[in-house]
């Protein structure tokens, strides 16, 4: 003969009600614990808006400062030394000023150099080509040429024998406009070359002095003086 339960006695009918009504009591026991244990906190502020606020929470890791040792400070000595102005302060390097002028002899310097005197001016100095040449008569070389061959004597001699050639003859025109230095720079017979330095220095006219710059110098002429017969 089989066994069976009634339908009031089976609880297993009823298992779905008695979890509902079980949650319903833990949810409404758990309420009233946080209603009992919460004090109001006047100090808090309460957000009434109706605007939403979307909160993201962001994990900063947490970093921990590694324990830097400050190095030591270099240990400086403060100890004073008084001496008496009797006692000498023995130090090769310490070099204090005693009041007195010092004397640097600059010529004993680095990359010294004594500066050198100016060149005085030779006042004997020939020019050959000055400023302004000296003026024969108010002329030029030429109006002196041309006094040369209106006192030049051709030798007898030298017409005899046939002689010609052109002698060089130079001089100098002091700063007092008078010749000097009458020399032969190149001859070409005895004869002629005497006839030459004569009629060279039997001039005695003034000339105008030669200049350079502002100042007066002397100039030297080397003149050609040609000997020619007429055939």
């Amino acid at each position: 003969m089989e066994s069976k339960k009634s339908t009031r006695a089976n609880l297993e009918t009823k298992k779905g009600m008695f979890f509902q009504f079980g949650l319903l009591v833990t949810i409404a026991a758990s309420l009233a614990a946080f209603e009992w244990s919460s004090q109001p906190d006047f100090k808090s502020v309460e957000y009434t808006g109706n605007s939403k606020i979307d909160i993201d929470l962001i994990d900063i890791p947490i970093t921990v400062m590694a324990n830097t040792k400050t190095p030591p400070l270099p240990h400086v000595n403060t100890e004073i030394v008084i001496v008496t102005n009797e006692k000498e302060i023995q130090d090769d390097k310490l070099d204090l000023w005693d009041g007195e002028d010092t004397k640097i002899d600059i010529s004993k310097l680095p990359y010294w150099s004594e500066p050198k005197p100016e060149k005085p001016v030779d006042e004997d100095i020939i020019i050959y080509v000055p400023s302004e040449f000296p003026k024969f008569r108010n002329g030029g070389t030429e109006t002196f040429m041309a006094w040369v061959f209106e006192n030049l004597k051709y030798p007898d001699i030298a017409i005899e024998e046939h002689m010609e050639g052109t002698v060089y003859i130079g001089f100098v025109v002091n700063k007092e406009g008078y010749m000097e230095n009458v020399t032969i720079k190149r001859g070409v017979d005895p004869i002629l070359d005497k006839e030459a330095l004569r009629v060279i220095k039997s001039c005695r006219e003034h000339w105008t002095p030669g200049l350079q710059g502002t100042r007066t110098v002397k100039v030297g002429f080397t003149i050609p003086i040609k000997f020619k017969l007429n055939n």
